[in-house]
């Protein structure tokens, strides 16, 4: 059953208005995101499913198992601090243990801060040019 939505999840559905929505505070890029969706209905994205959860649990564990093999890779974590699909307590417990681990929380961000207002994207972006920068 690894195809099926999880619990109370489902196939894409009509968009919630802005207002409700769980991913950006910026309308522009959240309008913008709709009119794509329009354009090409093979883009729309439906809740996770139970294949999608699987893999991130059993990935999750892996990397705990063999989290000394990662402790010396660098890492950046973005948090958002108006999530409301993931929890970030294991993120920054990870993080504490590892000295090369970089989180940074944006405290007015929703789940996509790539969508976000550009006051939040632009300092993602510069953060992610930044943390990119020695491996160009």
């Amino acid at each position: 059953k690894k195809k099926d939505y999880v619990p109370g999840g489902g196939p894409f559905q009509e968009p919630v208005p802005f207002e409700e929505n769980r991913v950006t505070s910026s309308r522009h890029r959240y309008e913008f995101a709709r009119l794509i969706d329009r354009e090409d209905p093979d883009l729309y994205m439906g809740s996770a499913t139970n294949g999608w959860l699987l893999e991130a649990i059993k990935m999750s564990r892996k990397i705990k198992r063999q989290r000394k093999k990662v402790e010396n890779i660098p890492m950046l974590f973005f948090q958002a601090g108006k999530e409301e699909f993931s929890k970030d307590k294991r993120q920054q417990k990870f993080c504490k243990k590892h000295p090369k681990c970089n989180l940074i929380r944006f405290e007015k961000a929703k789940h996509e801060m790539f969508q976000e207002r550009d006051e939040i994207r632009d300092d993602v972006i510069a953060n992610t040019k930044s943390f990119l920068g020695p491996f160009n």
